[in-house]
């Protein structure tokens, strides 16, 4: 195991007491009937989330911290189990338990097993499990706190990774989830996540890995498939690029998935070394415990998950070979768990002697991101609510980037009441837009808002030694009432952002009191940068950030539609349809040239080809033959399912 640096790892999730009564057969007498059965004894450990906390104070040099939530229990209190199962496991290093109690004294998650045994120290047959859950209540103020101690032990220790084991029992709500992920991303913290079966919870969760049973990821991809089916497809190249898509489809915020296959042993998705927006699937082998492969222990998963997390974080190498190497040994602590009697985690010493048996997963196949960013269905009507925005030809599905042009436009219509005048700043990062945004405001799009864009394309259009002339020429040439804006594209190059530096002020004081707003686009405008310009500048604009194409892929299919729209000449020509290779063509070149303009020209070029070689009256189809060899190859789709043709409709 790593021996390299002291982590200190943080684990939040739901908390349970696994009790055990072991039975072994009597004979009955005096006519009884059915069998009966003797208690040989009862042990209770603490499980769920308190497994992932064990197995890393038993091998971890670091700290290992726990939050969860507790009640009340027949079988004791949870923190002296806690302590107890340590005891058992031998730990050398004690958890550091920071909980929440129910003061309801609700009672505690609890899972209770009987098993039939031939011996004390050999268990033959589970015969019955109870699972009692979902009694512990608490406020969320109270829920809170997790977040806080994380803050507090990272300021006071720095937490080298956090995981979070979700067993669905009551103890993780969504905004708890979205804080501690937002928390681990802005301090740099890895955050790996053992879900259940809520996929809700994970919707914009970011992190960097997820790792789940077959059976929770079934759940959680919400596929209509049996688990039977799924296990005869990991074998398959095709089963696995679906697995992959599925995963990513839910999963895309996660820089790794990892599905546990049971006797199949595990699917891992990782990014492509390559890069280009391609993922690589690796198929590795199940835990090779010395008694053979069993069905998976209680808190297999938890260990699993715990063993990656420490290796992982060990070290700021973040390369697939690092994923494949802390897997390999996450997955040899399970084949020693397997082989550890009852519920006791396997010492430090026996899991390094398990080493012995270490393999890498194993490459399966590459496979290109394209089809994750197909549309969902095979009609898509760009007019309808959902894909348009305030600007014309400009689609999209992103809420954040439709939200962020949405608002801008309304500014630029509607705030001009003299007194509160402010000009406006948009960031628009390459591949955003801004091109076709500056084009319609100085076209119709102006027009139909009733403002009046004039573009300056260098600093010396305008008279810096002479702002007041300069404002009063441009006010005359464009009277009120008329609204007038100055545009300024790519603001904050050089020499431009030189006389903003020196001039900007005096410029927007004179330009508002003469009813005239500035607008100032550059990609360097972002929500995280110190703009070179001063506070004094930027107090006079509104600032608006619209993200890229890089951060909103899904929007590439509508984009072309678009741009497919733009090429047709005849108004009553409606809809036009596109081949599935044709756009995961085109997307998988966006993905690694995000260039808007580069995409249209292919776009034109595919169109032109198209309608020479058109005659029937059936609506065009764009098929990967009208694109350049070298964008065609990049289809690359490898899968047999899903939508092949798909129809944009224009209004």
């Amino acid at each position: 195991m790593t021996d390299a640096s002291r982590n200190h790892i943080f684990v939040i999730g739901d908390l349970v007491i696994d009790h055990t009564v072991i039975v072994q057969q009597e004979e009955r007498h005096g006519g009884a009937k059915g069998p009966g059965y003797e208690v040989v004894r009862r042990i209770s450990t603490a499980g769920g989330a308190a497994n992932s906390a064990r197995i890393l104070a038993a091998l971890n040099p670091g700290y290992t911290f726990l939050w969860g939530l507790i009640g009340n229990s027949v079988w004791g209190d949870f923190r002296q189990i806690l302590e107890a199962s340590q005891a058992i496991d031998g730990s050398k290093s004690a958890i550091k338990f920071r909980g929440i109690r129910d003061e309801t004294n609700a009672r505690m998650n609890t899972i209770s097993r009987v098993l039939k045994v031939a011996d004390n120290d050999d268990p033959k047959e589970s015969i019955l499990r109870f699972d009692d859950h979902g009694h512990v209540h608490v406020p969320e103020d109270k829920r809170k706190s997790s977040l806080h101690y994380l803050k507090r032990v990272h300021e006071k220790y720095r937490v080298h990774g956090v995981v979070i084991i979700d067993m669905d029992m009551n103890c993780l709500k969504p905004f708890q989830i979205l804080d501690i992920a937002k928390f681990c991303e802005d301090e740099n913290i890895p955050l790996y996540v053992n879900p259940r079966y809520d996929r809700k919870k994970y919707i914009g969760v970011e992190g960097t890995a997820i790792i789940a049973s077959l059976d929770e990821w079934l759940s959680l991809v919400d596929t209509e498939d049996s688990k039977e089916t799924w296990m005869g497809q990991l074998d398959h190249d095709d089963g696995l690029i679906r697995m992959a898509q599925l995963t990513l489809q839910h999963f895309s915020g996660f820089n790794y998935q990892v599905v546990l296959c049971g006797e199949s042993g595990a699917v891992i998705v990782t990014p492509s070394i390559s890069g280009n927006g391609k993922y690589e699937i690796f198929k590795a082998k199940p835990p090779q415990a010395k008694k053979g492969f069993t069905d998976p222990k209680l808190g297999s998963g938890d260990v699993a998950t715990a063993v990656f997390a420490m290796e992982f974080s060990s070290s700021l190498d973040r390369s697939t070979q690092r994923v494949l190497e802390a897997f390999a040994k996450a997955n040899v602590v399970v084949a020693a768990f397997q082989d550890t009697p009852g519920q006791r985690m396997p010492s430090r010493e026996t899991a390094t002697e398990y080493q012995e048996n270490l393999r890498l997963p194993q490459r399966r196949i590459e496979w290109t991101a394209g089809p994750l960013y197909l549309p969902k269905e095979p009609i898509i009507q760009l007019s309808a609510d959902g894909y348009g925005t305030r600007v014309p030809t400009v689609y999209s599905v992103d809420h954040i980037f439709r939200d962020a042009m949405n608002s801008f436009i309304d500014d630029v219509e509607n705030e001009w009441v003299p007194s509160k005048l402010k000009s406006l700043i948009l960031g628009a990062p390459s591949a955003s837009g801004k091109s076709t945004i500056l084009s319609q405001l100085e076209g119709d799009l102006g027009i139909t808002l009733g403002v009046r864009c004039v573009r300056v394309k260098k600093p010396k259009e305008i008279t810096w030694s002479q702002l007041d002339s300069f404002l009063d020429g441009l006010r005359a040439a464009h009277p009120s009432p008329t609204k007038l804006l100055i545009a300024i594209d790519e603001a904050l190059k050089a020499p431009m952002v030189t006389y903003l530096k020196k001039y900007g002020v005096l410029l927007l004081n004179l330009a508002h009191d003469r009813e005239i707003r500035f607008l100032f686009v550059d990609a360097g405008f972002t929500q995280e940068r110190q703009l070179p310009t001063s506070s004094e500048f930027t107090s006079r604009c509104k600032p608006y950030h619209l993200p890229a194409l890089t951060d909103r892929l899904q929007d590439t299919p509508y984009i072309i539609g678009g741009m497919l729209f733009k090429q047709i000449d005849d108004p009553k020509v409606r809809s036009i349809k596109a081949d599935r290779a044709f756009l995961i063509a085109l997307i998988n070149q966006t993905i690694s040239h995000p260039n808007l303009r580069e995409i249209e020209t292919h776009v034109e070029s595919a169109y032109a080809k198209a309608i020479k070689a058109h005659e029937s009256l059936e609506p065009l189809v764009m098929n990967l033959q009208h694109l350049p060899r070298n964008i065609a190859s990049q289809s690359n789709d490898n899968t047999s399912h899903g939508i092949r043709e798909f129809e944009f409709i224009r209004r």
